[in-house]
């Protein structure tokens, strides 16, 4: 196998999804894959392999699958499509990133809305 000329040397090839163009890589979905999301974007080294977590914002100019993932990791139904949506659209209204604090009053205001009407 031969190395890409941008390869940097201290990274081990292994850690390399070669089968992945990078523009995929950055966008790649919460269900496309069982492994973290979060350690498969944008980092040449996943955030797990030196012991770090890595954060995924949701603001402005996020997308369904930032909010998809943020949702899933803290105890909200990924799934919902219409939650996602609805949050995504509450978001984008926003003129900065959204604190977990604020994204999860968002969803829970949401969510009681939607209970509400049934």
């Amino acid at each position: 196998m031969t190395l890409p000329d941008d390869l940097p040397g201290e990274i081990p090839p292994a850690l390399y999804d070669w089968n992945t163009p990078p523009a995929r890589r950055r966008a790649i979905d919460v269900s496309d894959s069982t492994r973290s999301l979060a350690d498969d974007v944008g980092s040449a080294v996943p955030a797990s392999f030196v012991g770090a977590e890595h954060c995924i914002d949701v603001g402005p100019v996020s997308g369904l699958s930032n909010v998809r993932w943020w949702l899933s990791q803290h105890g909200y139904d990924a799934g919902d499509q219409v939650l996602i949506r609805e949050l995504l659209l509450r978001v984008k209204q926003m003129q900065r990133v959204a604190s977990n604090d604020e994204l999860r009053d968002m969803a829970d205001a949401l969510l009681t809305a939607r209970a509400a009407r049934t």
